[in-house]
């Protein structure tokens, strides 16, 4: 299995993908539970382009993501993600 393109915070994994983010020099690490297939691995990028903006402008929470990777609310942010266990 290949890694995700350096700098996105997307990891492939054999079963699932893992995302990565530090905000406030404190390294996060979440996995969406998603299986490996190229769609959800660019919905993932999608999804970190975001964490990361919203990180840079100050309005990112943790607490929500987590939710959100959860998979109550990650369709909004990636309509094309399936298979959120």
């Amino acid at each position: 299995m290949t890694r995700g393109r350096p700098g996105t915070g997307v990891e492939p994994l054999h079963n699932s993908i893992r995302v990565g983010y530090t905000v406030r020099g404190q390294r996060h690490r979440e996995t969406l539970h998603l299986p490996p297939k190229a769609e959800n691995v660019r919905n993932a990028e999608r999804i970190m382009q975001r964490v990361h903006r919203e990180i840079a402008l100050g309005t990112f929470s943790r607490q929500a993501f987590v939710k959100l990777t959860k998979g109550t609310m990650l369709s909004k942010l990636a309509p094309n993600c399936r298979g959120i266990g």
